[in-house]
């Protein structure tokens, strides 16, 4: 399984700037069964300390099927990933 990683910097103001990654869930690809690691990046945190205090979503992608999936709050979903990585296609939830 992959491991946390965090990283802490100050900005030229001395606030912190924290980014990093952790194994936020483990679902299922609705297209092969696969396991899929989905990562959750630092969402939010404390400029005066650098405390984290909200993660993102925990996001994934199962290559053989070209589906990224996400885990929000308000459930998992599948999204059919198109040719242009700047475009996705939602295709079931």
């Amino acid at each position: 399984m992959t491991q946390e990683t965090i990283t802490k910097t100050r900005d030229p103001n001395g606030d912190w700037r924290v980014t990093g990654s952790r194994l936020g869930a483990i679902a299922e690809c609705p297209g092969c069964g696969a396991e899929i690691e989905l990562m959750q990046n630092v969402d939010a945190w404390e400029p005066d300390t650098g405390e984290i205090v909200d993660w993102g979503p925990s996001t994934g992608v199962c290559e053989p099927c070209n589906l990224a999936i996400v885990d929000y709050w308000e459930g998992t979903f599948a999204f059919e990933l198109s040719e242009n990585k700047n475009e996705v296609n939602k295709c079931q939830s």
